[in-house]
């Protein structure tokens, strides 16, 4: 006995055992400290994913700002080939963020999970502040500048105040210079 040939044209078997991988890169930071990238603008973001069969809507990209809760971003998906699949979008606006991207294909390979490190938008200049403790003025000169001077019996105290989000005391410099009436520098 024989069977009549059939052909089932309106499906599509897909096999397909290899998970996608994915790499991700940045626009060039202003500086990096440790692992966190700092930007004074915006950050560029690419990820380029290998993928055979690829879905843009089956990557998950999520956005965590100021340690928040996250929130779902969609990338820009370009085709470099048909294994090659590249999606771009723009970090803006103040803040600690950190990126996370999950992809599991459809014949269910899940990508490993990326967590990116951290990227900070800073684009706000940092505020100092001088307060002198000691007020007691003894005496008080016109240099030769005509420029008013205070005098004190007593050792003078700066208390610095700065005002940044991403303050790290390693990067204060303090040049302080000192000079008498007549315009003649002490050591201070």
């Amino acid at each position: 006995n024989a069977g009549e040939k059939v052909t089932d044209s309106g499906h599509i078997i897909v096999v397909d055992s290899i998970a996608p991988t994915m790499t991700a890169e940045y626009s060039a930071a202003d500086r990096v400290v440790g692992t966190t990238s700092y930007y004074n603008d915006i950050a560029e973001v690419t990820f380029t994913v290998t993928e055979a069969n690829f879905y843009a809507e089956d990557v998950e990209v999520m956005v965590s700002k100021d340690g928040g809760t996250a929130y779902a971003v969609t990338p820009k998906w370009t085709d470099k080939n048909v294994d090659t699949h590249i999606g771009t979008f723009t970090l803006s606006g103040d803040g600690d963020y950190v990126i996370t991207v999950n992809y599991t294909d459809r014949s269910t390979n899940q990508m490993t999970p990326y967590v990116s490190h951290t990227i900070t938008i800073d684009t706000i200049q940092p505020v100092i502040d001088v307060v002198y403790e000691n007020s007691n003025v003894i005496n008080t000169l016109t240099d030769r500048d005509g420029m008013e001077r205070e005098y004190f019996a007593d050792t003078q105290t700066a208390v610095i105040t700065i005002t940044e989000h991403n303050f790290h005391a390693e990067d204060v410099v303090f040049d302080i210079t000192a000079t008498d009436v007549t315009g003649k520098e002490l050591d201070a």
